[in-house]
Formats: C-alpha cells, structure tokens, sequence
C-alpha cells in the first residue's frame, strides 16, 4: 500500500509543497487560487484564511492582505479595495 500524500504509484515520497495528492496514486495537483497545501503530504487544499489571498497556484502560503485593502472572507482571490471612509492598515 502507498501511504496517505504519495505522489506516485509507488508511494515513494511525500506529496510536494505547494501540491495536494488526494489518493497515494496521484501525481501531485498544484493547488488552485483562493487555496495553499502547506508543507508536503498534503491530500487536499485548504481555503486561504480571513486576512488573505491568494491568486497563483502551488501556493504553500498564502498572501496577507495588502494595506489599503481587507479580506473579510476565506478563500479570497484578490483583496477588496477598503471601503471610502474606513483605514484599512492590518489583516481583515
């Protein structure tokens, strides 16, 4: 048996930063946007958290939000502009 993460037939090594293997067979899926597979062996993607975004794929991370902008939800692609009125100057 292939361990949980592989990304060969052969189970041989971790599935690599920035890529998840859902089955020990796969050949490692680079993460979509709005997602991040830190570190290796992962079998799924995760949603970027409040805070930050993230518009490339084969991310291990994703990016905090920029000043000027906020970020009110998870898996966000780009950060929205700050509202006129509002500072926007920390992760939101």
């Amino acid at each position: 048996l292939c361990p949980e993460g592989s990304y060969n037939a052969q189970g041989i090594g971790p599935c690599p930063n920035g890529h998840y293997c859902p089955t020990p067979s796969s050949a490692g899926i680079p993460c979509p946007p709005r997602m991040y597979c830190p570190g290796i062996g992962n079998i799924e993607p995760t949603l970027c958290p409040k805070g930050t975004y993230n518009p490339n794929i084969a991310q291990r991370e994703c990016q905090p939000c920029d000043v000027g902008h906020h970020c009110p939800h998870r898996g966000m692609l780009v950060p929205m502009k700050c509202p006129n009125g509002f500072i926007c100057n920390k992760k939101s």
